[in-house]
């Protein structure tokens, strides 16, 4: 309250035509939920402005602002010609950014009159706008009238998805106002399913946010739906109660709409309680204002109320006019021709949205063909110019040791032995890090890889090392992988490499199981180790991370966060279970895309 003071005194001191404007846009978003008839006014002001400075764009957003709330109060033609005025500015001025919103109110005008193929279609041009720029509460709009349309048709698993998509992006916006609204959504379709404490659950959640934003219009919707989840408990008293609340606040702020919706709601519990005039009363009263409105869905819920209440009441001529009037309005809005319309342009915007992920995923290929050439020409002069340094020490410390070995004391002796030890110690680093840095780079495209296969050429690495160890290695069938053989044959040599490294007293026993789920390869992978601490686990995978001083074990500390990388570029994650002296499990998935055979 304090807020709208504020903004209303500034309106009357301020004389800047950019100041003003910006003043009468945020006091009509603040006011148009409660307080309508004021929010027009200030959306009048706004067109006038437009009007007298010449700038489109504030045209535009009167006329869309004014047709939002002539909608809210009903005006439904009115409101289309408003808004359809707003688009009309904003394609002839090329101003995109607004366009969006505008497509998703004239969506949401028609699905109330019932007309899903423009409704439908008007949403479409909505998200393909909003996904480009990535307008994430505004996604979170579009997706949850969509939800709406086909939660209308039947389609219910539709609908969830589309309103689960709105609340995600609600999420990434921080939009509470409008999360309030997709749980409401979201309750619906649970009431459908007849899951009413899953509904409660959700409607809590929204009145909580409705409550804390001092949204009226919307506390009400939440009380109207509450009230109907109770009736359906057969709870008609506390039914009752909770809608008689959600009247009083509907006809606080003129939402018809609303108190069309409560007032069904009502007239379905006299129904039931067989008290035929009361229903009758509400039922009538809905479909008086629906007609008003233009609103066919909410005239089709009416007129069957009607009909169904007449004919308990046995007045089979009055029961017969409604039913007429229900199907002729439901024949209007799901007719055959309608649904091929929606089938129609659902598939055109699916096909536009498949060619674009085409589109980009080419992008994405061209990008990682030009990295990885990067990396590999990185690679290459690195391992030469890199290791030029470390070649010229070799051979100057070689050269001192030969020559002047006698003149030397062992200081000096000791010195030559260190830097000989620190510039092996180097090479094998850059070796190492040149090896991380293209790991998870597929070689051209991806082909089938055998791990079983995989596995025999590591074993045949590692011969030596695994004989002088009598290290004994068992397995599963492997399946087959789409990708480089270079990166498999990094994996599992670096893990087996080191489990004979880190080994104990006993004879080394590495084991690999695998196994397919339902998004992923998983993969666990087991030895007799020493094992690692558990203070070490989160950062064992990190570059130059080492557990174990360099005087008891060799290494460069890369060996894991290669195999890190190499898994990650396969959309998979590496993690580990280890014990002091009880060995370690690593496990590891690989996403299911790069599965080329698994088998049985």
């Amino acid at each position: 309250m304090e807020r709208l003071a504020y903004l209303k005194k500034e309106l009357g001191s301020v004389a800047v035509d950019q100041q003003r404007i910006n003043i009468l846009v945020d006091l009509i978003k603040i006011l148009y939920r409660n307080e309508p008839n004021q929010a027009l006014q200030f959306a009048k002001e706004l067109i006038e402005v437009g009007k007298r400075t010449q700038c489109n764009e504030t045209l535009a957003r009167g006329y869309n602002y004014s047709g939002v709330i002539q909608k809210q109060q009903g005006n439904f033609q009115e409101a289309k010609m408003l808004i359809s005025l707003a688009k009309e500015i904003c394609e002839a001025s090329n101003l995109e950014i607004n366009l969006s919103s505008i497509e998703c109110n004239l969506a949401n005008i028609y699905i109330l009159e019932g007309d899903f193929s423009k409704a439908i279609d008007h949403l479409f041009s909505a998200i393909k706008f909003a996904e480009k720029n990535e307008l994430h509460a505004k996604l979170g709009t579009y997706y949850s009238n969509l939800g709406v349309i086909y939660e209308e048709q039947g389609k219910l698993d539709d609908a969830m998805k589309y309103h689960v998509l709105s609340l995600q992006n609600y999420e990434r916006s921080e939009n509470e106002i409008s999360k309030a609204y997709t749980y409401s959504n979201i309750a619906n379709i649970y009431i459908r399913l007849e899951q009413y404490q899953e509904a409660l659950v959700q409607l809590d959640l929204s009145f909580a946010i409705r409550s804390a934003q001092n949204d009226i219009k919307g506390k009400a919707y939440t009380l109207s739906q509450k009230g109907q989840v109770l009736y359906e408990l057969n709870e008609d008293s506390s039914a009752l109660s909770t809608l008689f609340q959600a009247i009083d606040l509907q006809e606080s702020v003129n939402d018809l709409e609303g108190m069309v919706e409560s007032y069904l709601v009502v007239s379905n519990i006299y129904y039931k309680r067989k008290r035929i005039e009361g229903a009758i009363s509400f039922a009538s009263k809905s479909l008086s204002i629906s007609k008003d409105l233009g609103a066919n869905l909410l005239i089709k819920k009416a007129a069957l109320l009607l009909s169904d209440s007449y004919h308990l009441k046995k007045d089979y001529a009055k029961a017969y006019i409604y039913f007429k009037e229900y199907t002729e309005i439901k024949d209007q809005i799901f007719n055959e021709e309608k649904t091929k319309t929606i089938q129609l342009i659902q598939s055109r915007f699916e096909a536009e949205k498949k060619d674009q992920q085409i589109e980009q995923l080419n992008k994405e290929q061209d990008l990682l063909k030009s990295v990885n050439e990067e990396l590999n020409l990185f690679a290459s002069k690195a391992s030469h110019d890199l290791k030029a340094p470390l070649r010229l020490i070799n051979a100057f410390s070689k050269i001192l040791n030969d020559r002047y070995r006698t003149e030397l004391d062992d200081k000096g002796s000791e010195m030559l032995v260190t830097i000989a030890d620190s510039s092996k110690r180097m090479g094998n680093m850059l070796d190492d890090l040149l090896r991380y840095a293209v790991a998870g780079l597929q070689e051209g495209d991806s082909e089938p890889i055998d791990l079983n296969n995989i596995l025999q050429i590591v074993q045949n690495n590692l011969y030596l090392q695994i004989k002088n160890n009598e290290a004994l290695i068992e397995s599963d069938i492997l399946p087959i992988l789409l990708g480089s053989s270079t990166n498999f044959i990094q994996l599992f040599q670096n893990l087996i490499s080191n489990s004979i490294k880190f080994r104990t007293t006993k004879q080394p026993r590495i084991t690999i199981h695998c196994k397919e789920e339902e998004n992923h390869i998983c993969f666990h992978y087991q030895d007799n180790g020493i094992g690692i601490a558990e203070e070490h686990q989160a950062l064992i995978f990190d570059i130059f991370h080492r557990v174990h001083p360099r005087e008891k074990y060799e290494g460069t500390g890369i060996g894991l966060a290669t195999c890190k990388k190499i898994i990650e570029n396969l959309g998979g994650q590496i993690w580990i279970k280890s014990k002091v002296n009880h060995g370690s499990q690593f496990y590891f998935t690989v996403n299911k895309k790069y599965l080329s055979f698994a088998y049985q």
